[in-house]
């Protein structure tokens, strides 16, 4: 028999009967697994031209408390408070006017924590707002072949929505599931808007040693998760599922996906009340500065100083004093607030704050708004004092002290000069 014939044969078997009744077995297992996901499960198999997967769903009463806020507590409509010019952070008020129906929150639950074409997002969990609950809906692939009906029908679904809110979303959830729409024959994933959270997060609290979720809900949001299944776990119990058919491992995935998805509302209500300053008192003084800096970044000079002189009334920290002390008198300065910022510089100098940073805005501030040569000079000169004393701890204390140098010897020019005039 030549190597086409033993082909043939293998065909041949393949369509035998045995494997019809393998195949009836098959039908029967399916039709208790889809019982078995109903009954255990709030939810449906859903069914389109693509094939079957299976949605969770929950619905959660507008009343319900989730860390320092009830769900209700998201305003209906996010209108900004900032330039009409719109930008990709709601939170500084640059973005069109949203209603919360046109929100939808997402998160996703893969076989593995590096992303990559390998990475299956088996569980994707959306929230969005309807009438008086907030909707959590999950979408499952019970198995890997149910992912192209799941990716159809989630895509129709994310067309309802304008904004898409995510954590860590730009950089792993939504490359991750357009990827994985490419990868089925659909087109790219679009959103109008994409809020990641994480993003925003880490401009206000990049002084905490982690802005992970769950370290927000600990330090944040007053949240601790009783039981929960740590992520680095879920693509592990996922696979377990997968090799013993056993619906009830998933439920943790559900749970620890779930309580992700309402955190985002938490974190969302939160972000909006730390920048409307709504509670500005329960703000501390990293908080404050890092939204000084947010606003300065966006060029709204009001805002950050605002932020800025909240922190720095607060402040007790010498060295974050100082970190405070250098940016708001930028910001006075770019706002013609002359006066407080040469106050500010000059407590710098008396108390040995800011190394030379004090005698040089003072020594510039002489020098070119006020036209007082000789206390410009005044100011160089104790700046050149101060290096020569501390220039073991200063870097790049040579180049500095040339480039004060020759400051003197511009000023004492200019003095020289002022005083022939006069002459």
């Amino acid at each position: 028999m030549n190597i086409r014939d033993k082909l043939k044969q293998l065909d041949r078997d393949k369509d035998s009967a045995p494997e019809k009744k393998s195949g009836a077995k098959t039908a029967v297992h399916k039709k208790e697994v889809d019982s078995f996901f109903t009954d255990h499960f709030s939810g449906e198999v859903v069914t389109n031209r693509y094939g079957e997967f299976f949605l969770k769903k929950e619905d959660y009463s507008l009343d319900f408390t989730h860390g320092l806020y009830e769900l209700r507590s998201f305003p209906r409509q996010i209108q900004p408070s900032g330039p009409k010019k719109p930008r990709k952070n709601v939170f500084t008020g640059q973005m069109p006017s949203v209603s919360r129906k046109e929100i939808v929150f997402l998160d996703t639950e893969t076989t593995g924590l590096a992303g990559g074409t390998g990475t299956v997002p088996f569980m994707v969990g959306t929230g969005f707002f309807q009438d008086n609950a907030f909707c959590v809906r999950q979408y499952l692939l019970r198995d890997f072949e149910e992912e192209t009906a799941l990716l159809a029908h989630l895509r129709e679904f994310l067309d309802e929505f304008v904004m898409v809110v995510s954590f860590n979303g730009r950089c792993f959830d939504l490359p991750l599931l357009s990827t994985r729409m490419i990868m089925n024959r659909f087109s790219e994933l679009e959103t109008d808007y994409h809020l990641d959270l994480l993003t925003s997060a880490r401009r206000v609290w990049s002084h905490l040693e982690s802005c992970s979720l769950t370290s927000l809900e600990q330090k944040i949001l007053s949240l601790t998760r009783e039981d929960d299944l740590p992520g680095r776990e879920v693509p592990g119990v996922y696979f377990n599922y997968l090799q013993h058919k056993k619906p009830l491992l998933l439920k943790p995935v559900f749970k620890h996906n779930k309580l992700d998805i309402v955190s985002l509302v938490t974190l969302f209500v939160h972000l909006l009340s730390v920048h409307r300053a709504e509670n500005v008192n329960n703000l501390n003084v990293r908080e404050l500065f890092a939204l000084g800096r947010l606003y300065e970044k966006e060029k709204m000079l009001s805002r950050s100083i605002d932020f800025y002189e909240q922190a720095y009334s607060r402040v007790d920290s010498p060295y974050l004093r100082t970190k405070i002390e250098k940016k708001l008198t930028w910001q006075y300065k770019r706002s013609d607030h002359w006066l407080d910022a040469v106050e500010i510089w000059q407590q710098m100098a008396s108390n040995g704050r800011g190394k030379l940073f004090p005698y040089r805005e003072l020594a510039k501030y002489y020098e070119h708004n006020k036209k007082d040569y000789e206390q410009a000079l005044a100011c160089t000169r104790r700046a050149l004092s101060y290096l020569d004393q501390k220039k073991a701890i200063i870097k790049k204390a040579g180049s500095k002290k040339d480039k004060l140098k020759h400051r003197q010897k511009r000023l004492q020019n200019k003095i020289n000069n002022s005083r022939q005039m006069e002459m």
